[in-house]
């Protein structure tokens, strides 16, 4: 501190660690005396005054009380619970060595900070010709043993049928969307003979078509249906992958003996069968109770067209069905607010979640949080783009606005200075 004079209060909160004396020996106390060795409750506060006569000496003066729990080496006061003591002590400091004055290396020009986003070099996506999109799930439905028909309440067959309905209703928001196609891709798990899992396969696929077609109004030829008789591909990458999840112990150590008779070119009723001698059939029992359900499945995609859609329409929809819209049609939505409003800085972002591997999505976005001085959300979104002279250009006007580099203006334009290159 450059002042001379320094008064500061402190207060602190402890144990205190008493010291026996040794009980033969005598104290001029006259009433009772504690001799043991305690740790006990402290409290202590007081008032610290200094005056600096140079660089290294000061005079000081502390004024304390200190409160200790009864019966720490000394009197013991009947009347009260603590003990109490009042000290007060001066002196005189002095320091061996002086400070040393350190240097800051190329300190930060806070008032050579740019206060304000110069225009930014937004670009306006290309044109999306043909609005095609597809949305995609997975449906575990159950079924009775070795049957094909699907019974809409059985087990939890509710929660999976509305699901997928709730996927194609998703699609069908707007009635000017078409659907093109509904692929459905059925799979059986390996057990039992491989001509029963084909029939429940295909046959499984069938039945969730034909409730499809029961339940919404679609011409059958927008339909596609493929089935794998037994989902060996999934079934590999699920043991494949238990030497990192460690699923259960005999899937680690019998992992490759297991990985060997899957990718087996034979007969796949003679695989199963040898699937099931491996580690006494261990392994195998804990795969059919927990991982072969999952194996009985219904892959299915729904793809569909959209329209153009306007700006008035396109505002509304960028918050409940942002994949409707293409990365075009976002930026107009965008460019119908003013520039830093909420709609325009929420659009430009929205963008960038919806699109998140563009290029020219992730710059405007990049472009919107310098705009709001939001420098690190910046930095994340440039990350994803090209490097380009705009994105260079971006990275400058970030690097000005914290600060860290001298510059100027050119025709609008913001330059770094050549002693910062």
């Amino acid at each position: 501190s450059k002042s001379k004079f320094n008064l500061k209060a402190f207060v602190g909160i402890g144990g205190l660690w008493t010291l026996g004396f040794p009980k033969e020996e005598p104290l001029s106390y006259t009433y009772p005396y504690s001799k043991n060795t305690k740790l006990l409750f402290g409290f202590r506060a007081g008032l610290t005054a200094t005056y600096k006569l140079s660089d290294r000496i000061r005079i000081g003066t502390e004024l304390s009380h200190t409160m200790v729990q009864d019966q720490f080496n000394g009197v013991v006061d009947h009347k009260s619970p603590l003990d109490n003591r009042t000290n007060l002590s001066i002196g005189i400091t002095w320091n061996i060595k002086s400070k040393k004055k350190h240097k800051l290396k190329a300190p930060i020009v806070y008032a050579n900070r740019l206060k304000f986003a110069p225009e930014l070099p937004m670009v306006i996506p290309e044109k999306e010709i043909n609005k095609k999109r597809q949305l995609s799930g997975q449906a575990y439905l159950d079924f009775p043993v070795n049957e094909t028909i699907i019974y809409p309440t059985y087990r939890n067959n509710p929660r999976e049928l509305k699901k997928i309905e709730q996927s194609i209703d998703k699609v069908r928001f707007d009635n000017s969307v078409v659907i093109t196609a509904i692929n459905l891709h059925g799979y059986a798990s390996p057990e039992s003979p491989y001509s029963n899992n084909e029939r429940l396969a295909k046959g499984r696929t069938e039945a969730l078509l034909n409730y499809l077609k029961s339940e919404y109004s679609l011409n059958e030829t927008k339909f596609r249906t493929q089935y794998t008789p037994e989902d060996w591909n999934n079934l590999r990458l699920f043991i494949a992958d238990s030497v990192n999840t460690q699923k259960i112990k005999a899937l680690s150590t019998y992992r490759n003996e297991l990985l060997r008779v899957i990718d087996e070119d034979s007969d796949p009723d003679n695989k199963e069968e040898e699937l099931k001698r491996v580690g006494n059939g261990i392994p195998y029992q804990w795969l059919y109770d927990h991982v072969y359900p999952a194996l009985r499945h219904t892959d299915y995609t729904i793809e569909y067209t959209l329209k153009e859609y306007p700006v008035e329409e396109a505002r509304k929809l960028i918050y409940t069905h942002p994949e409707a819209l293409s990365l075009e049609e976002i930026y107009y939505v965008a460019a119908s607010y003013p520039e830093k409003s909420d709609g325009y800085f929420d659009a430009l972002i929205i963008a960038a979640k919806q699109y998140p591997n563009d290029d020219t999505a992730n710059f405007n976005a990049a472009c919107a949080c310098i705009q709001r001085k939001k420098l690190k959300d910046a930095k994340i979104y440039i990350a994803k783009t090209g490097d380009t002279e705009d994105t260079q250009y971006l990275i400058n006007v970030i690097k000005a606005m914290e600060g860290n580099v001298n510059w100027h203006f050119e025709n609008n334009k913001l330059i770094i200075d050549d002693d910062n290159r």
